[in-house]
């Protein structure tokens, strides 16, 4: 991934403490190898980034789009993301989640 593709989002870096930036920078390490550039089920290029705060991977379209709700920051060498809620001001680069355009995306869900 290159680096200029994603904007700093000094809120979230700011708030990113030292345990959690801990936590995520060890699992973006252990995992990150193993995602594949494209999508399992539509074959569509996508990212990889982890989710701010929950630490949860998040397949996200690769190109950017201005009407994209996910914001991206490289901090300590990952890619974190937060989805900015639709009340919130959408200034600056931002993607979509790749199960918003995928097909498919059902297949990929998880039940909760």
């Amino acid at each position: 991934m290159s680096a200029d593709l994603f904007v700093d989002i000094p809120q979230v870096a700011a708030q990113l403490d030292a345990a959690l930036l801990d936590a995520l920078t060890t699992r973006w390490r252990a995992e990150y190898g193993q995602k594949r550039p494209t999508c399992q089920s539509c074959r569509a290029s996508i990212r990889w980034a982890l989710t701010w705060p929950k630490g949860e991977w998040i397949p996200i379209d690769r190109d950017p789009t201005p009407t994209g709700n996910v914001a991206c920051t490289r901090t300590g060498g990952i890619v974190v993301a937060r989805v900015i809620p639709a009340d919130r001001e959408r200034a600056g680069t931002r993607w979509v989640s790749h199960f918003t355009t995928c097909p498919n995306a059902d297949e990929h869900r998880r039940l909760r």
